[in-house]
């Protein structure tokens, strides 16, 4: 089983050299994709008056965005953790 055996080497070749896996990737991403999302879902709703001049602040159509850009974040999360 060749293919089995080089899955082992590369794995055992990561973890030496400290290379992160695409589970860390998908988790950051999706972490910044969620704080990104609830921060325009703050500012949509009128919560978040930062920075002060933005256009976002009390737009309804930003909320909405803000929403689906934080499941996504957090599909991303969930996605990240449950993958072996």
């Amino acid at each position: 089983m060749p293919h089995s055996r080089c899955s082992v080497c590369y794995e055992r070749l990561r973890v030496e050299k400290g290379i992160p896996n695409m589970k860390t990737a998908w988790l950051v991403a999706g972490i910044v994709i969620l704080l990104i999302g609830l921060l325009w879902f703050g500012q949509g709703t009128g919560y978040i008056h930062w920075p002060a001049s933005s256009f976002m602040i009390n737009e309804t159509k930003w909320a909405w965005i803000g929403l689906g850009t934080g499941l996504i974040g957090a599909v991303l999360v969930v996605y990240s953790r449950r993958r072996t």
